[in-house]
């Protein structure tokens, strides 16, 4: 696997010499899968929140030979995603060869940037388009940011890349709230977003619902699966599948929906009760893991359905899509980030320093 995804980094630098506009995601990994992670800036900032920002970020991309940057890109959090109205950002970015390593990066800017230092956009207006809200996972890479006519920036072989955005203002909508970016953090995780809502309890007036999450735990990483069913004498069983049905499959007198094709059933645990009488289930189950955890990049969906105990008492929870996303490791090319926002973000040499942690970037050769 290292040996393909090594051929497959020099295709897209040999291209680059070559004149030929190619790509590159960073980290490699997240090309096709969520990051594990989600963050606010460093260009999607609501305009009553915060009006001025600055953002550093430092990314190992290490070429296998020198490239020339062109263009930086950056993609909506999955599990946030939702529709928007066009907006502007005032900002301006600027590239230089890193001084340090993502992971030992500088809470004050300049440590981390280099003489090389060049703006690539200067202080303008940048136009995002409007998006329609459509689910894809991960998300396309939305807020583009091709340079300047004529700009590029030249990243020697072997080299870290330092980037650093100012943001002035936006025309991002108060009301329309702040527009998440995928991100990654070191530490494993499970990417999971609400596809369908579970169903509205007719006493309680509550929604029913599914929680999942993985825990590494005496050696082992488990799932642990929360339902919030509001039945005290309940019976919770929890379905995974790789298909859905939008439209779904009634159930039950209060009005649950089945979610999951039946004939794209995975496996299904359960029956699970609460000896506590509370109507809330909580259980975990052990998943494999390894080095390389075979269930990486893993995608499904699950559905939780809680029977009640007279005739026709059922409930369904909300319908969850998950994918297990890549955790940090050393072998793997990092990220690490500072930012400052408020008033002092233009004129305050220092930030708030987050090695291991920054936006997924498409970069543009």
């Amino acid at each position: 696997m290292k040996n393909t995804a090594s051929t497959a980094l020099g295709v897209l630098f040999l291209g680059s010499l070559l004149g030929a506009q190619t790509y590159q995601v960073h980290p490699g990994v997240q090309a096709t899968l969520e990051g594990n992670g989600s963050i606010l800036y460093p260009v999607c900032f609501r305009a009553a929140k915060y009006k001025q920002l600055h953002y550093l970020q430092v990314d190992d991309l290490r070429p296998t030979n020198d490239v020339r940057i062109r263009g930086i890109a950056f993609r909506p959090d999955g599990s946030r995603i939702r529709p928007w109205a066009s907006f502007q950002a005032e900002l301006e970015l600027r590239l230089c060869t890193a001084r340090r390593r993502s992971s030992m990066v500088n809470r004050w800017f300049d440590a981390n940037q280099t003489k090389d230092l060049t703006t690539v956009i200067a202080r303008k207006a940048v136009k995002f388009p409007a998006f329609n809200g459509v689910k894809r996972f991960p998300a396309p890479f939305l807020f583009d940011l091709p340079f300047d006519g004529g700009k590029s920036f030249l990243l020697r072989k072997g080299k870290e890349v330092c980037w650093d955005i100012r943001l002035f203002r936006s025309t991002l909508s108060p009301t329309a709230g702040e527009i998440y970016l995928d991100g990654v953090y070191r530490g494993t995780g499970l990417f999971r977003r609400t596809l369908f809502e579970g169903t509205i309890h007719p006493k309680w007036k509550a929604r029913v619902s599914l929680q999942l999450n993985e825990h590494f735990y005496q050696g082992r990483n488990w799932l642990w699966a929360y339902i919030d069913a509001f039945l005290p004498k309940g019976t919770a069983f929890l379905f995974f599948g790789t298909r859905t049905l939008p439209k779904g499959i009634p159930f039950g007198s209060w009005g649950g929906v089945f979610h999951l094709d039946p004939a794209a059933l995975a496996g299904v645990l359960g029956p699970f009760r609460d000896p506590r009488g509370l109507g809330s289930f909580l259980f975990s189950f052990p998943i494999p893991s390894s080095p390389n955890p075979p269930m990486l990049g893993l995608s499904f969906y699950t559905q939780a359905v809680v029977l009640g105990s007279l005739p026709g008492e059922a409930c369904s929870t909300n319908l969850l899509e998950c994918c297990f996303v890549p955790s940090w490791r050393s072998a793997l090319p990092r990220t690490g980030h500072v930012v400052l926002g408020g008033l002092d973000a233009l004129v305050s040499p220092t930030g708030e320093a987050h090695p291991d942690q920054g936006v997924v970037v498409r970069y543009r050769f």
